[in-house]
């Protein structure tokens, strides 16, 4: 959303804009698989949480903590791509 919100198009006819924002959605998946593992939730916290038993195993397992680390991933590798676009610089 971050990257729609800041590079996304302002209309229909900004293919340029979309495509831009594409791509850096595309990198941003890459980074993120390539650095947790997965871009999935119930990969990356082994629970199915679309089902009642992948909740209660989620709470049961105390999966806060794993959550945080992937969201904080996220927030960094978003913080890079923003930096590196701004910036033309690549990591």
């Amino acid at each position: 959303m971050a990257i729609g919100l800041r590079y996304g198009r302002s209309s229909a006819q900004d293919v340029e804009c979309k495509e831009r924002a594409y791509t850096l959605v595309q990198e941003f998946y890459r980074r993120f698989e390539a650095q947790m593992g997965s871009v999935l939730c119930r990969e990356l916290t082994g629970c199915d949480l679309t089902t009642t038993e992948g909740r209660a195993c989620f709470k049961a397992t105390n999966l806060h903590d794993r959550c945080a680390v992937h969201v904080g991933g996220a927030a960094r590798i978003l913080g890079e791509l923003l930096v590196e676009e701004t910036h033309g610089v690549k990591s």
